[in-house]
């Protein structure tokens, strides 16, 4: 199963770094998150029309009292909170782990389309690339920036993530997401950055 899969590459570098426990714990609760999201059935928000909104509408009401009576809501909901749980966590370990990683300040640059990459995550990404002397971008993150994208929709956006964001992307939600935790792990697993991080992190974290 591919969660397993995952997992156990967390497992080797949470060894590996033991006082980065913290957030390998975070990142593990991510994996297991799109584990029961996708488990319950999650809906893809691509494939969401106009009708669902009514369906949001009546399924808030519904959600509430069931919840008051001390009761879970259905799978349907279920799903769309750990799947909502997961991205954001991902999207938090993403940072988390690019500021533990060796980096040298640079100037601003400018993807291969001449635009200014903004994402405070990026341009750490780019510093880390800069301290290695890595011709950039070299790390491979897209599903992760496409990731932080939709957190920064949910936490800013009146609407949220709206389908047609959803249509624009390469993958979707579930297999973007999972894309997402491979391309991060990939970068702590470069050697030299986890030769580093393995001097830098291998004591017991803070309480």
């Amino acid at each position: 199963m591919w969660h397993n899969q995952l997992l156990k590459r967390v497992k080797d570098l949470g060894t590996a770094c033991p006082k980065l426990s913290h957030t390998f714990r975070f990142l593990t609760s991510a994996i297991l998150a799109l584990y029961l999201s996708e488990m319950l059935g999650h809906k893809k928000r691509a494939d969401y029309d106009d009708a669902d909104g009514s369906q949001h509408f009546d399924e808030l009401l519904s959600t509430i009292d069931i919840i008051q009576k001390g009761n879970l809501p259905n799978n349907r909901w279920m799903a769309g909170f750990y799947y909502n749980a997961a991205i954001m966590r991902i999207d938090a370990c993403y940072e988390r782990f690019l500021v533990a990683m060796p980096k040298v300040p640079t100037a601003s640059r400018s993807n291969q389309a001449g635009q200014r990459q903004d994402s405070k995550t990026n341009g750490l990404a780019l510093q880390v690339e800069a301290y290695l002397e890595l011709q950039s971008p070299y790390f491979e993150r897209h599903k992760l920036e496409t990731n932080r994208k939709e957190v920064n929709n949910l936490k800013h956006s009146l609407f949220g993530q709206l389908a047609a964001d959803a249509k624009n992307r390469q993958a979707d939600d579930l297999e973007n997401a999972k894309g997402a935790v491979d391309e991060l792990l990939k970068i702590i697993e470069y050697k030299k950055i986890l030769a580093i991080l393995k001097s830098q992190y291998a004591d017991l974290p803070p309480a």
